[in-house]
């Protein structure tokens, strides 16, 4: 992210930098508005990580074989649901297995009065569990930092509902 940065700022003559991500992509997002106060958009982020892993230990981390997450395309991804087992598994992957990461890979504990606004947004029913725009949220409100929240009926994860947002998003991002 910090080559991303870099290369961006040495190659064109702008002052200011927004950032949008969906699932991982989201927490990407999000670290970029701690490190560098960019305002920031996350779409289903995987925000919830220590904490959620402390509350699931006995949850045994399972890969979802009803969906084709290798061809199909991520706007088509419907998890029809809370599914712990995949979250666990998706989670270990992005921690590459070392439960040692979980706490320096969970966003909130990082957030500081330099952070950029952030919009947070979640299907209620999806893989991706509500309780790190919870977290997230909460811990940018106490240390002053804007933040809004959109909250989706259904089980679509990102991409799966930009469409539906979109209006929200580009208003939150012309507005920063």
């Amino acid at each position: 992210m910090d080559q991303v940065v870099a290369w961006v700022r040495q190659r064109f003559t702008i002052n200011i930098i927004k950032v949008i991500g969906g699932s991982a992509v989201g927490n990407m997002a999000v670290e970029l508005a701690i490190k560098y106060g960019f305002a920031a958009v996350s779409l289903s982020g995987i925000l919830d990580i220590d904490g959620w892993l402390q509350e699931h230990k006995n949850v045994v981390a399972q890969p979802d074989t009803t969906q084709d997450f290798t061809n199909a395309a991520s706007a088509t991804i419907n998890q029809a649901g809370a599914d712990d087992a995949f979250y666990k598994w998706f989670i270990m992957n992005y921690l590459n297995q070392n439960l040692e990461l979980a706490e320096a890979a969970t966003a909130y504990h990082r957030v500081n009065e330099g952070t950029g606004s952030m919009l947070l947004v979640n299907s209620l029913n999806e893989f991706v569990p509500t309780s790190g725009v919870l977290q997230l949220a909460a811990r940018l409100a106490q240390m002053h930092v804007p933040v809004s929240t959109i909250w989706l009926a259904g089980t679509q994860h990102a991409k799966g509902y930009l469409a539906q947002v979109w209006p929200v998003v580009r208003d939150f991002l012309l507005a920063q």
